[in-house]
């Protein structure tokens, strides 16, 4: 009945424009683990960072701007079949009429439709011929890209692709991070300690249970810390040293901008003995000689 209801709510605020993004619970639930780290493009980032660019990317930013990005990215890995089906990945007008066979008024499709759709298919594969060759891009073709970029993005969510899981060894960088559900190396306990707090938290997610949400959150990001401590404190010392590097550049940066507005004041200010601007008309008053060579001014 839940379902259902929600359904026809997505459909009703489908059709007014408003938003549809998020689960029904409080984004305060998920405070324990805004700031558990997760590897993304060889970088790590914070949960709620990374939640607010992909949500962003795959949405459009005014998604990321009404609703909480880390309520909506779990929303989604937590009831991939639900999302699937939402007609919210952002088209034009042109895309809506000319690859999905919709009206021009369409302003989205579904990860679904866009997945099914062959002549999508087909205009990515040209795309991908035109850039190996350099040739240019149609509009079409760029945002058929586009789109499809957001479609492997989505997919790895549905797929649960988060690597939130540290690497089991000390390395001496970063190392690289396991997704969420395969994290390798570490003893059977562990990933099956792992494996059900987040299964605890994504079932909390989907019945939208606030005080369950809440307490699997705080007991995931005890287990993920527990997994290696040291991962963690790394990446803090690694955190500090960049804000330290910034610091410093900033202070360069600063110094420099006063030396060089310091110079060039010196160069607009006339040096001791000299006069700024054109010289004074001077004159010597009838009946009365120079005095000591001091020319007096005409008045204006």
């Amino acid at each position: 009945m839940f379902r259902v209801m929600t359904g026809w709510s997505v459909l009703v605020q489908v059709a007014l424009g408003t938003s549809v993004l998020g689960a029904m619970f409080s984004p305060d639930a998920l405070h324990p683990i805004r700031q558990l780290l997760i590897q993304h493009q060889h970088h790590l980032a914070s949960l709620d960072d990374f939640s607010r660019d992909t949500v962003a990317f795959v949405f459009g930013p005014a998604s990321a701007r009404r609703e909480d990005a880390l309520k909506t990215l779990l929303s989604i890995v937590a009831d991939p079949a639900y999302w699937q089906d939402q007609p919210l990945i952002p088209v034009s007008s042109a895309f809506a009429q000319d690859i999905l066979a919709k009206g021009r008024q369409a302003t989205g499709a579904s990860w679904h439709e866009l997945a099914r759709n062959s002549t999508l298919t087909s205009l990515v594969q040209s795309a991908h011929d035109k850039q190996r060759s350099y040739a240019p891009l149609t509009a079409l073709e760029r945002e058929a890209l586009r789109v499809h970029q957001r479609c492997i993005v989505l997919a790895k969510l549905f797929e649960q692709e988060l690597p939130l899981v540290p690497p089991p060894v000390p390395t001496s960088g970063q190392g690289t991070w396991r997704p969420v559900l395969m994290p390798d190396g570490y003893p059977a306990e562990q990933q099956v300690g792992l494996k059900r707090g987040w299964s605890s938290l994504t079932t909390a997610i989907r019945e939208g249970d606030q005080e369950q949400i809440t307490e699997a959150a705080a007991q995931l990001r005890l287990i993920l810390h527990n997994l290696n401590p040291d991962a963690y404190a790394a990446a803090g010392r690694r955190g500090n040293a960049d804000a330290g590097w910034l610091v410093a550049l900033l202070s360069c940066m600063s110094g420099l901008l006063v030396l060089g507005f310091s110079r060039w004041r010196n160069t607009r200010q006339p040096t001791l003995g000299t006069r700024a601007g054109p010289e004074p008309v001077v004159a010597t008053p009838k009946g009365c000689p120079a005095l000591h060579g001091v020319p007096l001014e005409v008045p204006a």
